[in-house]
């Protein structure tokens, strides 16, 4: 886990999606930060850098946090086939629902990184988050489903991707831009489409 720097400070309230951010003088941070555009307030400490984007969390508004801005990858992984023979197909997921794994057709899930995982003491598994397509202001809530690669950041479901407006397709579906931002709540589960999910410790 990398060492925290100094917190980035946003002034907006935590649901706000627009407005400017007052941040350190970090270039990683700083880039983040303008494009987060406000998304979330309270101070955020930098955690590190995978594939060129910075990592956060906070702990105000009596929860901890974590936000990141990335690409997206489609993550097919799941009880719901490989309609789209992706070569990198698996059928299990990290998260199950009622001992199953989840269906990426069907449940807008997310994938995180290790760090994500150890930066933070609650349980990331299960719990609660958005994502939201800066570009065409779409967002989405989220579950937090998979553990994907230490060295990646930026994947989520076939669904996820649907809901906000990218094409579901593994093979040539998601962005390779930068304007996706994704945030968790570890510790809260998630509650989608009136499915409620139970934390899974890792």
């Amino acid at each position: 886990m990398a060492t925290e720097q100094a917190p980035i400070k946003k002034n907006h309230h935590p649901e706000a999606f627009k407005g400017e951010a007052e941040v350190h003088d970090h270039p990683v941070e700083t880039r983040a930060a303008a494009a987060l555009q406000g998304l979330a307030g309270g101070t955020w400490y930098y955690v590190g850098t995978l594939e060129g984007c910075g990592i956060y969390k906070s702990f105000d508004f009596d929860a901890t946090r974590v936000l990141w801005v990335a690409k997206m990858a489609i993550d097919c992984d799941g009880s719901g086939g490989n309609p789209y023979d992706d070569p990198y197909f698996q059928p299990d997921t990290s998260l199950h629902y009622n001992g199953k794994a989840l269906n990426a057709e069907k449940v807008p899930f997310i994938v995180v990184p290790p760090l994500i995982i150890n930066c933070v003491g609650p349980v990331v598994l299960g719990c609660m988050g958005v994502c939201v397509n800066q570009r065409k202001g779409l967002a989405t809530q989220t579950v937090t489903g998979d553990v994907g690669p230490s060295s990646k950041v930026g994947e989520a479901s076939c669904e996820c991707a649907r809901r906000v407006g990218l094409d579901g397709n593994p093979n040539h579906g998601g962005t390779d831009g930068h304007y996706i931002a994704y945030m968790i709540w570890p510790g809260i589960a998630a509650v989608v489409d009136g499915i409620h999910y139970d934390l899974q410790p890792s």
